[in-house]
């Protein structure tokens, strides 16, 4: 019975032991299959990252934003150095919804199945080299990474994506984010409307909304903010819309530098082309930079729809305490600009292309700032710019004007002002008038220093119309005074009358004009104050291919004791002699000749004419004897820059007689022509028989180099300069 018993016992210990050794077995293959999947999840979630991340490239760089990507980026190193990308953990911290975890899941298994292992990379495997907790993954793979090499779009991609900031350790791998560009631009906006409020009822909606989501991330690249510096002035410092986003996001405003050597002097505020108004879009560019140190920077906002926000200046500091502001390309209602009536620090504001007048209330005051100093309108109708322009009286401290590229502009408002005697610079540029203008305001500006009016078109003899714009513009001779006086319309011989009257009102310091308005505002005629230098410079437009870049300048400059008068003719530009410009040189009446006090004059010309070189110099010459009338002139001294001009000798028995008071004559890069030339008298005939011996004695004198003294009352050549 015992042997029995012993047996029994036995038998189920070796059972009991069989058992246990089952469960052992059972359990080890269970978890060696669990340890095995998960490696394998790893990889393929990072594939898949991979993916999404290749697929945002190609969004950025292509029109289509529904285009599949071809090959995954290099930052696929990154992400497969990381663990295994848990769904359920990262769902709590984005905006993504169940629905949209189950379709990533679904997404993914389509991934597993497709996506080839050699999308891994070499570096990958370097980087990871004191990884140990990955090692594994890429000892399994390691074969499969020399395929890479052969990979030219993987190289292709390389070139289009930034490059790869991280650095071989595992604690910067391991802190990239695994988001995918579209769950990391909604998490930005949803921080950046829990940091403000009040945003949330205007951006809340495009969350789900796929064509702004996919539009903001088309246009994440986009420039957004320039930076222009004092001294680097052609180095632009740019700032994507993601850079400011982030910024946002992270409750991140910068402070301006007023103490580096090379400040900012300009900040340009952009807003992407191709993007509906974003309240908080605009939010995030108009915060980036905080309004310390700001008041002395120049802001220009250029692009931004301001139509369904007219308080959108009030909502930032920024506009409160900036002293310059430019408005340009951009829709703002005249409501939103008399915002700016409570600024008290703007002291500049320039509109260009865009302002609006608000509908059905078109008879809205202007209440811009009364500390504004200096306006500049341009591109706009002139409506507008008569609005702008109407409540000037009650603007103290406007000192400036400047009105450019308005059609069809009238004078009317600007001859109802009463307070214009504090404009110190009025500036037209690019006018077409619909009839012959009114000028008789510029005689109350008292005070004017700088006068420039460019490119103006008008006529006393016709009126224009509306459809004959591009004619209007193309025709260089209404840019001329006319040479052939014609008959003035009925109503405008009253008004030409005035404006020939404006020179005697005024005497700014520095004009430029075009010489149709120098002529018809007499402006040689101006009063010139004892102590002051002034400059004048009479455009003569020699094309209206590019209007001031192909025109020829005369310009006169007085100096302050008004005793030398110099004279340039410029820049180096090739002129036909039968051209409108040197029939204009020969009647047009030169400045300050009813000055008493002139001693010295000097001329200087770099005009090429084509074909007669003797034209310019012989022109120039002929009319500064005109200054002799009123002056003793002392000194005469005339140089040809480029190319060497030549005048008849004759001239110099003219100078001889004309200007009596002449002692030193000096000629630079000049020659004379002394063939089949017949004196006229004794005098002519010792000059020519002097410089003909002196041209034959001196043969080396090739640049035309003369000095003449005058000798017992004449112009004697006494040797080169």
């Amino acid at each position: 019975m015992e042997k029995k018993s012993v047996k029994i016992f036995l038998m189920l210990c070796i059972l009991v032991c069989l058992a246990g050794m089952g469960i052992i077995f059972a359990t080890k293959e269970n978890s060696l299959e669990f340890g095995s999947g998960d490696v394998n999840h790893s990889v393929l979630e990072a594939k898949y990252e991979t993916c999404l991340e290749i697929k945002d490239i190609e969004e950025e760089n292509s029109p289509s934003i529904e285009k599949p990507p071809e090959r995954p980026s290099t930052s696929a190193q990154s992400i497969l150095n990381k663990s295994a990308l848990n769904t359920e953990e990262i769902a709590p911290h984005t905006s993504l919804n169940t629905g949209t975890l189950l379709n990533i899941k679904e997404q993914e298994q389509t991934v597993r199945e497709n996506i080839p292992f050699n999308f891994v990379n070499k570096e990958a495997e370097i980087s990871t080299e004191n990884a140990p907790s990955t090692e594994p993954v890429f000892t399994k793979y390691n074969d499969l990474n020399e395929l890479i090499k052969k990979e030219s779009v993987i190289s292709g991609i390389e070139n289009k994506t930034s490059p790869n900031p991280l650095e071989n350790n595992s604690q910067e791998l391991a802190s990239v984010s695994t988001c995918n560009p579209k769950e990391e631009l909604i998490e930005m906006l949803e921080c950046i409307v829990k940091r403000n409020p009040s945003l949330d009822p205007k951006t809340q909606k495009i969350y789900n909304d796929t064509y702004t989501i996919n539009a903001l991330l088309i246009n994440r690249n986009t420039v957004v903010l320039e930076n222009l510096r004092l001294s680097s002035i052609n180095v632009v410092e740019k700032i994507t819309l993601w850079e400011v986003l982030q910024a946002c996001k992270e409750g991140k405003s910068i402070d301006i530098d007023v103490s580096s050597s090379d400040p900012i002097m300009w900040i340009i505020f952009y807003y992407p082309n191709d993007l509906l108004y974003i309240p908080l879009i605009v939010h995030a560019i108009f915060t980036y930079y905080t309004p310390k140190n700001i008041s002395n920077i120049t802001i220009s906002i250029l692009k931004f729809n301001f139509e369904f926000n007219i308080n959108v200046l009030n909502e930032f500091q920024i506009f409160k305490e900036v002293k310059s502001i430019t408005i340009a390309k951009s829709h703002i209602y005249s409501n939103t600009l008399n915002i700016l009536k409570d600024f008290s620090n703007l002291k500049v504001l320039y509109i260009s292309k865009g302002l609006i007048l608000n509908i059905g209330d078109a008879c809205i005051i202007p209440t811009l700032p009364t500390t504004l100093e200096r306006l500049q309108i341009s591109d706009i109708d002139k409506y507008n710019v008569n609005w702008m322009l109407s409540e000037l009286d009650s603007w103290d401290n406007i000192k400036e004007i400047d009105i450019s590229g308005v059609n069809f502009m009238d004078t009317f408002v600007l001859n109802k002002l009463k307070t214009l005697s504090k404009i110190t610079s009025f500036r037209l540029k690019d006018i077409v008038f619909a009839g012959a203008p009114n000028f008789s305001f510029l005689k109350q500006m008292s005070e004017l220093n700088q006068l420039f009016m460019c490119n103006i078109f008008y006529s006393y003899t016709e009126k224009f119309e509306l459809n004959e714009l591009d004619k209007i513009k193309s025709n260089l001779a209404y840019l001329f005074p006319d040479i052939i006086e014609k008959k003035v319309m009925v109503g405008y011989a009253y008004l030409a009358k005035e404006n020939r009257m404006v020179g005697d009102y005024i005497s700014p310091m520095n004009i430029i004009v075009d010489s149709k308005l120098y002529a018809d505002l007499r402006l040689r005629r101006i009063e010139c104050k004892a102590g002051k230098p002034y400059n004048i410079r009479i455009e003569f437009v020699n094309s209206m291919d590019h209007l001031l870049a192909n025109s020829v300048g005369l310009q006169f400059t007085l100096n302050d004791t008004h005793s030398c008068l110099d004279i340039k003719v410029e820049p180096k530009a090739a002129v036909n002699p039968k051209s409108l410009l040197l029939e204009n040189l020969k009647n047009i009446k030169f400045p300050f000749l009813q000055i008493k006090t002139i001693e010295t004059i000097h001329l200087e010309s770099s005009l090429n004419n084509k074909s007669e070189k003797s034209a310019i110099m012989d022109i120039l010459s002929h009319q500064i004897m005109k200054y002799a009338k009123n002056n003793k002139i002392k000194n005469i001294k005339l140089v040809s820059l480029v190319p060497a001009a030549r005048i008849d000798i004759r001239k110099l028995d003219l100078f001889n007689r004309i200007v009596p008071s002449l002692e030193i004559l000096k000629l630079s890069n000049i020659t004379f022509t002394t063939k089949y030339i017949i004196p006229k008298n004794m005098d002519e005939k010792n000059i020519l028989k002097t410089c003909k011996k002196y041209i034959k004695n001196n043969p080396n004198n090739a640049i035309g180099s003369y000095l003449f003294s005058k000798k017992q009352n004449n112009l004697t050549l006494v040797g080169n300069l």
